[in-house]
């Protein structure tokens, strides 16, 4: 079983908790790939994004294929990660953000103090719900 190896950078206590409040809420549909798509699923940290900034989003038009990236957070063009200075802000380092993408989506996430390749299986959110309370 992993064992958390986030211990600096910890997220509020508060905010951590309205998030995972909000995956078992059922009010988000998953998607994957994206923080948003355009069918207007989210993966986990476009939950995250959405609780702290609901108003920062904004429609890609130009992408019409379902499950694309139908949206910039921000206006960043990085469909995948927060903005990186939101993301200092609430806690969450690259290294936790690939983590939580790849139990979204299913993938490889790599531990950023010894490089070390971790996989994880597809989650539903209220399995990275448990994970989060859990490990972070």
């Amino acid at each position: 079983m992993f064992k958390s190896k986030f211990k600096s950078n910890v997220m509020d206590p508060e905010l951590k908790q309205k998030w995972i409040d909000a995956l078992l809420s059922g009010h988000y549909h998953q998607g994957n790939g994206s923080l948003r798509n355009a069918n207007d699923e989210f993966c986990c940290l476009g939950v995250l994004a959405d609780l702290v900034e609901p108003d920062g989003w904004e429609a890609i038009p130009s992408v019409i294929t379902p499950g694309t990236c139908g949206y910039e957070f921000r206006g960043e063009p990085n469909c995948e990660f927060l903005p990186e200075d939101l993301a200092k802000a609430l806690g969450l380092t690259r290294a936790k953000q690939e983590w939580l993408a790849a139990m979204n989506d299913g993938g490889t996430w790599h531990d950023a103090d010894t490089l070390e390749g971790h996989d994880e299986n597809k989650l539903s959110f209220e399995q990275i719900a448990a994970r989060i309370q859990k490990e972070l």
